[in-house]
């Protein structure tokens, strides 16, 4: 017998907010862990930590807004490596 795990973050919510301007899809755990080419543990451990992205969590699912993420991106950027990452 084959018992084939039931995935019911698979069918993300659509995102209706398009008052921001900004790209608000949503990705899940798997997308961003590929995005940021960090393990999806690392993900699990900046959302208990604080340090992470802003996510949305919908029941056990979680989502992170692709606006969100791009100004996380943003947020670390720097020109030279004597810059702190701390501000």
């Amino acid at each position: 017998m084959t018992i084939t795990p039931h995935n019911n973050c698979a069918a993300r919510p659509a995102s209706t907010d398009h008052s921001r301007g900004a790209d608000d899809t949503l990705l899940d755990k798997f997308e961003l862990s590929k995005m940021l080419r960090v393990k999806i543990g690392t993900l699990a451990k900046w959302r208990m930590d604080g340090r992470g992205p802003p996510f949305v969590k919908l029941g056990r699912c979680v989502f992170y807004r692709r606006s969100a993420v791009e100004h996380f991106i943003a947020a670390r950027e720097r020109m030279t490596t004597l810059e702190s990452g701390r501000r």
